[in-house]
């Protein structure tokens, strides 16, 4: 490092430092030499960012997708996934600023910038994040009316905003800027520096006030090295720290650019150039994101000069055409000058990353000042006849009482005033009761729109809440034991389960003592955010992930289909694989039976460790993990055909009762029918409506709807079109009746099988 510093003092006595940042230079990082450097070096980073560039890569996967499912049939989650593109994402950080002796004061030189330039660093980023003010422009190409793919190239809102630290981890104020004086860390050699620079920072400050998983750190430094690199980067991303030259935080919109660079590397992004030409799969290569062009190119060019340095950009990808490359990109290393983009599959991956890799963030407290009037939202349920909203009160005044916004599949929003008593850090359970929801409703979005009988909440970010109605009332499963990981487990990153997929779960973890410092175990059947529903009968594929211990290992999954909180019915146990290892997941398929409780949600547990004796066992080096599981019966279809004696005419049915307007909108067998099928207006060539029956034996009612009659002779569900359906009823041989209010009823004369 010594020689190192020695050679930056003889350029900054041939070249003042404020002058290089006045003479625009290409953007210098040394994000890729610092990564490289920890994957060679670190075998826990390494196989974190393996791990985390395949959960991205599969989440993105299944957003792509939904994307193209039909909303209202398909997919339940589309409402919100639509919402939580709008939402607005904001991220901590604290400042950390390393200056020299010689420039003790705030403004004395460029290692010590002012509290304003701070804040105006601050602004420049949240600026070119939101893609508004001297930031808002278009990609390369995107403003040529002759390349059709013009809309791919144009730079996007990503919807994440940075604000500056109001509170420590222990709840107390502060603004989020720290000066310490160090010469020896001012200049940092990031090949050795950085953490005994964070050790004596905190001797500085004061230890624990400001993690990772919390916050994020920004690191200026008067210059900033490395073995390989010299003193030249302008910026660099270490796993969670952002180091960037002081002199050019804030000082210009140009300079501002190094940071905003940087920021992407912290959400996940690579060089746009990243992996040169290749694009075989463009999730997986180049810079991870399919609407950047593929580029070869490390060469700084001017904003006028148009390149095209690969040739493979329609290998994979949404381009039509070949591109030039994008210098306009936040993340290519063009002039400063020409940088004004981020594209929409950059802002996917980043809050895609956000959302897997750096979620805690998202649930930081630290944006929000502790002495304010606040509440949060942490979480949405459907209990019978009512909706259950999870609140936090994170500021210092008691909540008596809040307004809550419902709205349903964006219908108009209901209001309603709840008397509460929730005291300053408390959190509580509130029921907002009586509220139905409709059986087809897919998605809720509940918001706190006043406390305290008008007043505004000071902090709005968490005041909205978006649940899926996929867990309606939902209930815990049962749980009659806890494995536990040893001490031994849990002190040490032997092992973990990394990641599992069954169905719509997709949930990632770490090791024990990452997941869960006092047991290890993780309970995801405890919230519906990780549940899934599957069907009688249908097969599902199941893989499970670990990290860690290379040798082959066993994991096995079990699901409480007795619903009695243990897993001992051997036909509970629904995958075994003993040579599990972190190349080698576990794979399997479970087929639902029949025997399994229905419409309520049961357990499955995720058992990893080496050979044990049951599912309550406890995990020496591994460790169990447990998902919710609502089992349900297949809708059974039905499309019979009969004929009504009299309205027979030969060749169909006459439909006098239709013309004449006396066919009733809500079904007319309430004497002997429980049912509720109605219909704002009756469909075209309807009859009549009829009651159609499911017998087993024939004398036993096992199922009945009430459907219509068409002039043709098909009986149909009450959108006058579809077959009848009939929900949670087994697929079977069944007697099949229909009923009509003034004809003797008809029943074939046989079971038939209905699926």
């Amino acid at each position: 490092m010594t020689q190192l510093k020695t050679r930056l003092l003889l350029l900054l006595s041939l070249f003042p430092f404020w002058l290089l940042a006045q003479q625009e230079q290409p953007i210098q990082c040394g994000t890729d030499y610092a990564h490289q450097l920890k994957m060679e070096t670190d075998p826990i980073y390494k196989e974190q960012y393996e791990r985390t560039n395949k959960t991205v890569y599969q989440l993105l996967q299944q957003q792509n997708a939904r994307k193209t499912q039909t909303p209202e049939k398909n997919n339940p989650l589309a409402a919100c996934d639509s919402n939580l593109e709008d939402e607005v994402y904001t991220l901590p950080i604290v400042v950390f600023i390393i200056h020299l002796s010689s420039e003790p004061n705030p403004g004395d030189g460029p290692s010590n910038p002012t509290d304003a330039q701070i804040l105006q660093g601050l602004q420049d980023m949240n600026d070119a994040y939101r893609n508004v003010g001297a930031y808002a422009a278009h990609g390369h190409g995107a403003n040529d009316a002759s390349n059709p793919d013009r809309a791919l190239l144009e730079s996007v809102d990503v919807g994440i905003e940075f604000c500056l630290a109001q509170r420590d981890l222990n709840g107390n104020p502060t603004i989020g800027i720290y000066r310490i004086q160090s010469d020896t860390y001012a200049d940092i050699d990031i090949s050795s520096e950085l953490d005994p620079m964070k050790t004596y920072v905190e001797s500085q400050i004061g230890t624990g006030l400001f993690d990772a998983a919390n916050y994020a750190h920004v690191w200026l430094h008067n210059d900033i090295c490395g073995t390989s690199i010299g003193c030249s980067a302008a910026g660099v991303v270490v796993g969670s720290d952002v180091l960037n030259l002081a002199g050019l935080w804030g000082s210009s919109q140009n300079n501002s650019k190094t940071h905003v660079h940087e920021f992407g590397h912290y959400l996940g992004l690579a060089h746009t150039w990243r992996d040169g030409c290749t694009n075989t799969d463009c999730l997986l290569d180049g810079d991870y994101v399919c609407d950047t062009p593929p580029e070869n190119s490390t060469v700084g060019t001017s904003c006028s000069t148009n390149t095209n340095s690969c040739t493979t950009d329609l290998s994979s990808g949404p381009f039509t055409v070949d591109q030039d490359d994008m210098h306009e990109n936040y993340m290519d290393y063009s002039l400063s000058s020409c940088k004004n983009t981020f594209t929409q599959g950059q802002k996917d991956r980043m809050r895609t990353y956000l959302i897997s890799s750096r979620a805690s963030l998202l649930t930081s407290k630290a944006c929000i000042a502790p002495n304010m009037l606040e509440a949060g939202i942490t979480g949405v349920t459907f209990p019978p006849n009512g909706i259950t909203v999870n609140i936090e009160n994170n500021g210092n005044t008691l909540i008596s009482s809040i307004e809550f916004t419902i709205t349903v599949d964006g219908g108009t929003p209901n209001v309603f005033v709840e008397t509460v008593s929730i005291p300053a850090a408390a959190t509580a359970t509130v029921t907002i009761s009586p509220f139905t929801l409709a059986e087809n409703a897919m998605n809720v979005l509940v918001e706190i729109t006043q406390l305290n009988g008008g007043a505004v909440d000071s902090y709005l970010n968490n005041n909205y809440y978006c649940q899926p109605v996929l867990c309606r009332d939902f209930i815990t499963p049962p749980l009659n034991c806890i494995p536990t990981t040893s001490a031994a487990g849990l002190d040490n990153n032997f092992i973990g389960i990394s990641h599992v997929a069954f169905n719509d779960i997709n949930q990632s973890s770490g090791y024990p003592g990452q997941d869960n410092p006092s047991t290890g175990y993780v309970d995801f059947a405890s919230t519906c955010s990780s549940a899934t529903t599957c069907y009688v009968g249908d097969t599902y594929p199941i893989q499970v992930d670990i990290i860690g211990n290379t040798s082959p290992i066993p994991v096995e999954v079990w699901i409480d289909y007795n619903n009695n909180g243990s897993f001992e019915d051997a036909t509970e146990h629904v995958l075994v694989a003993n040579n599990v290892t972190a190349s080698n997941p576990a794979i399997g398929n479970v087929t639902i039976p029949a025997y399994a409780v229905r419409n309520t949600y049961l357990r499955m547990r995720v058992f990893l460790d080496w050979p044990f004796d049951n599912a309550c066992s406890d995990p020496v080096l591994g460790q169990a993990e447990d998902y919710a599981v609502m089992i349900k019966a297949k809708p059974l279809l039905l499309s019979p055909k009969v004929f009504l004696q009299g309205a027979f005419n030969g060749v169909d049915m006459n439909a006098v009762l239709q013309t004449n307007s006396m066919i009733p909108l809500a079904h007319p067998y309430g004497s002997i029918y429980a049912g509720t099928e109605s219909v704002s207006s009756i469909p075209t060539d309807v009859v009549d409506w009829v009651l159609v029956e499911l017998r087993s034996p024939s004398t036993t009612i096992v199922a009945q709807r009430a459907a219509f009659l068409k002039k043709d002779g098909t009986v149909v569900d009450t959108d006058g079109s579809s077959p009848v359906s009939f929900q949670d009823v087994l697929s079977g041989n069944y007697y099949v009746a229909i009923r009509h209010r003034n004809h003797l009823g008809i029943m074939t004369n046989t079971a038939v099988l209905v699926d």
